[in-house]
This record gives C-alpha cells, sequence and structure tokens, in this order.
C-alpha cells in the first residue's frame, strides 16, 4: 500500500496507486512489468471524478492480486501539470490520460474509466505475457474472463521449449498487443481468436513465422 495526498477531510488514506515523480518515474515505469498510469491535471474536473473511480479499481485489482500470485501488473498517477515533462515525454494533449506500460513500452489505454471497467482491464492483462491454462476449466475460465482473447494449444514439447518459433511467435504477439493470450497443450498446434460469441481460426502458418509476427495476426476474418 502506499500513501496518498490527504484525503477530503485533510486525513493521509492508504491507496494501491502509486504516485510517480519525475524522480521515480523511470525507475518504476522502464523496469521489466506492467504499469498502468493515469495522467492527471488537479484542476480537472474529469479527473477529480475519475480518481474515486481509480482508488477503488486499485483495491479491486490489490484484491485480485493477493488471490493470483501470477499477476504482476500496477496502477499508478502522476500530476502532469508539476512534472510536465513527463507529460510532454508521452504526448499526453487532454487529461486524463492513462497509458499502459510493458517494459517501459506505452500503449493507449482501452478500456472504460469506471473502477471495474479499469480493474477487468488490467487484470486480464497483468499476469505473464502468456498464460499458462492448464486444463479444460483454465480454459474456460480465460474465455469467459476476457470478451476477446486469443488461445494458443501447442504440443507439450513445444510448450515446456520457450526457444522454440511457435512459443516465441506466442510470446512476441502478447507483447505487442493488449489482447490476452492464454496457451494450452495439445495438437494439432494452432492460434484461435475468441469473441463473446464466435471463435476465429488463425492459420497454423502463423506459428511458423517467428517473432515478427504481424502485430495484431488475429485480425484474421
Amino acid at each position: 500500500m502506499f500513501s496518498s495526498p490527504a484525503s477530503p477531510a485533510g486525513r493521509m488514506v492508504l491507496s494501491s496507486v502509486l504516485r510517480l515523480t519525475t524522480e521515480n518515474f523511470s525507475a518504476v515505469v522502464e523496469a521489466p512489468g506492467k504499469i498502468l498510469v493515469n495522467f492527471y491535471a488537479p484542476w480537472c474536473s474529469y479527473c477529480k471524478r475519475l480518481e474515486p473511480e481509480y482508488e477503488h479499481a486499485a483495491s479491486l485489482w490489490q484484491t485480485a492480486m493477493d488471490e493470483d500470485p501470477d499477476l504482476v501488473s500496477r496502477l499508478a498517477m502522476v500530476d502532469a501539470i508539476e512534472h510536465k515533462e513527463l507529460a510532454t515525454r508521452f504526448r499526453v494533449q487532454s487529461y486524463p490520460t492513462l497509458r499502459w506500460f510493458v517494459d517501459g513500452e506505452p500503449s493507449e489505454y482501452s478500456g472504460s474509466l469506471s473502477s471495474d471497467g479499469i480493474s477487468d482491464w488490467v487484470i486480464s492483462r497483468g499476469g505473464p505475457h502468456v498464460r499458462v491454462l492448464p486444463n479444460a476449466s483454465a480454459v474456460e475460465r480465460f474465455r469467459l474472463r476476457n470478451a476477446i482473447c486469443v488461445i494458443a494449444q501447442l504440443s507439450p514439447s513445444t510448450l515446456n521449449d520457450h526457444t522454440s518459433r511457435a512459443y516465441r511467435t506466442l510470446v512476441a504477439a502478447a507483447r505487442q498487443t493488449d489482447v490476452p493470450c492464454g496457451v494450452t497443450t495439445g495438437v494439432p498446434e494452432r492460434l484461435t481468436l475468441i469473441r463473446a460469441a464466435d471463435e476465429v481460426r488463425i492459420p497454423n502458418s502463423a506459428l511458423a513465422e517467428g517473432p515478427a509476427l504481424p502485430r495484431r495476426p488475429w485480425t484474421l476474418k
């Protein structure tokens, strides 16, 4: 837990949201891991409305992390007015702006601004780049948790060989997108796009293309 600024009543409150500054930003955000950063302006009415939602999302995330040790993501905030060099660096032009960082690389946040929406978005992407799904029950839970996701079915030998082309392809694709990726064992080896109402099989050749897999290979129709 981290100390947040004083509450309206003037008391310090505990928060799961990390407060970033120019002094600690690089050490935290550029380190290996995943973190959602809220760039806000203290005078912004939208930011003021978002703050309790963001704090509640962080508490939901904290509960999920306590239950799932694989979750490695964090939530953070930075005052973009006080630390305007960070806002300039990441091209923040309006407030609030949320950026998702994976191993220091930023991308756009694509979820809603409700506490449930933020927590679900971060939790679904907050585990390993590729989540291992050991059985059919785990596959089904992964599908139900994510409105859209990719599930790879790999042979046991491929799954256990993290230097294999197919495994490296999956990890590379997972790192380049915000679509959650899971992997389970089975043959034939294949990638499947799971959406709320249907599935789209990705050609097996995608597994042989190596880490230079297109940024969004599952946009195939």
